[in-house]
């Protein structure tokens, strides 16, 4: 006969979990059990070993009786059951069946066994993991460490790369484009004679004297060609004399061949000191120190926006050619570098660059 139980709680399993059900129908009943100090729907239980149970019937009612039992452990310590003996389980599964129109999931050691196992499973595989997770993180601290740091040489060098990209363009922008001509030189020019005749068409002899031209072009250090202005024929003179007296005659020193000076005077190739003469050595020792310090794109700029110069790139080249071979690389006095001959360095731009350059 089966008789009811009062049986602990804290020895009955389900093999229904709590979360299969909903919290607020569990707290519901919990409550109420407490208010009526018992379950009015005994468990069914079935005894699988000394004072274990486990549910057949019931997993509802276990749960809230758990949470009764949390809530106050003096009224709901203990739950009316009806405990099946394991000969009489199958018995009372069927009848139960029939009743409540459910099948119970009846308990056995096999599947008493299983969730342990599986338990026991889950938790060395969440141990395996967390040690899985530590020695890959060891192992890969490393290379994490080697990629950091390749990616930053990559960043130096495309910072780099790209100043140096943005310096050759300032200078191609600044540098004077390439002649597609070689330079003609004094040799390869012919000086053509230009003759003046008095009394005849045919050409006479003349005297000549070899004048050099201002250089026009200060991109270039080579002179233009020279050009021969003639000397008047003496024809008129010599007619008249022919008309004195021989004895009114005297014996004339031959001359010198008349020479004509020209309209614009000749640049010597040695620039003198006359344009330095106005200036305080403070001044020209500031401006000479700037050209002897200045690369070819900063001594460019600060010509070209101090001073107004139009050909200061072409210039600015000319000046650091010259520095480059003198001694240490630089010009001792403003006179070394008037000395040097620098193509294109002109009276005007000289005083210019003394008294702007900064």
């Amino acid at each position: 006969m089966i008789k009811c139980f009062f049986v602990d709680v804290k020895s009955i399993k389900s093999e229904i979990p709590k979360a299969k059900f909903k919290k607020p129908q569990i707290e519901k009943i919990a409550d109420l059990i407490l208010a009526t100090d018992g379950l009015l729907s005994p468990l069914i239980l079935q005894q699988t070993g000394v004072e274990e149970f486990t549910v057949i019937k019931g997993d509802l009612e276990y749960h809230a009786a758990v949470r009764a039992k949390e809530k106050d452990s003096s009224k709901a310590e203990m739950v009316n059951a009806f405990v099946i003996p394991p000969n009489n389980c199958q018995s009372a599964i069927e009848q139960i069946t029939l009743l409540s129109g459910t099948k119970p999931t009846p308990s056995s050691k096999s599947k008493k066994i299983a969730p342990s196992i599986a338990e026991t499973d889950s938790d060395l595989v969440d141990l395996l993991n967390i040690n899985l997770a530590e020695i890959l993180s060891q192992q890969l601290q490393p290379l994490q460490q080697q990629l950091d740091s390749v990616r930053a040489e990559i960043a130096t060098h495309t910072q780099i790369l790209s100043s140096l990209v943005d310096r050759v363009a300032t200078t191609q922008s600044i540098a004077p484009a390439p002649s597609t001509s070689p330079l003609p030189t004094i040799a390869d020019r012919k000086i053509e004679p230009i003759t003046e005749s008095a009394t005849t068409s045919q050409q006479q002899p003349i005297d000549s004297a070899i004048i050099p031209l201002v250089d026009r072009s200060p991109q270039s250090i080579v002179q233009e060609p020279t050009k021969i202005i003639p000397s008047k024929t003496k024809s008129a003179t010599t007619k008249r004399k022919s008309t004195t007296p021989a004895s009114e005659t005297k014996p004339q020193k031959s001359s010198a061949p008349a020479t004509t000076k020209p309209t614009n005077a000749p640049t010597n190739t040695k620039i003198k000191a006359d344009p330095i003469a106005s200036f305080d050595a403070e001044r020209l020792k500031q401006s000479l120190q700037l050209i002897n310090t200045l690369d070819l794109q900063q001594l460019t700029l600060n010509m070209s926006r101090s001073t107004g110069i139009s050909d200061s790139g072409v210039l600015a080249a000319n000046i650091i050619a010259k520095r480059d071979t003198q001694p240490g690389q630089k010009f001792d006095t403003w006179q070394d570098l008037l000395d040097a001959k620098v193509a294109g360095l002109i009276t005007v731009k000289i005083k210019k660059i003394i008294e702007k350059l900064k």
